[in-house]
């Protein structure tokens, strides 16, 4: 998140920075079930990417799957992959994560 500005040792100033990256973060633990300690590593790539308007939902998803289809996601890639194949053959009820983890 962006630094906030101090006013007093016990108050904070926040912008609507602030508020788009609160908004980023719920998107993705409520629409991706995605773990906080990935959103960290996503988090400054996507803020900055928003920098010039505010997005809905569904183009934050567009810009997500962008990212983890991309080179850039890196090690996480071969996890979102199995993840996707595994849900869309079996359906989120059919798979577990020792699943995904075999199949990654």
């Amino acid at each position: 998140m962006p630094e906030a500005t101090e006013l007093a040792s016990n108050r904070f100033l926040y912008d609507e920075r602030h508020v788009s990256g609160l908004n980023v973060i719920r998107l993705l633990r409520e629409r991706r079930n995605m773990p906080l300690e990935t959103i960290a590593d996503l988090l400054p790539e996507l803020l900055a990417f928003n920098r010039e308007s505010e997005f809905s939902p569904d183009t934050w998803d567009e810009v997500i799957d962008a990212y983890l289809n991309g080179p850039s996601c890196g090690r996480l890639r071969p996890a979102f992959v199995a993840a996707r194949e595994a849900f869309a053959r079996h359906g989120y009820a059919g798979v577990n994560v020792a699943d995904i983890c075999n199949a990654a």
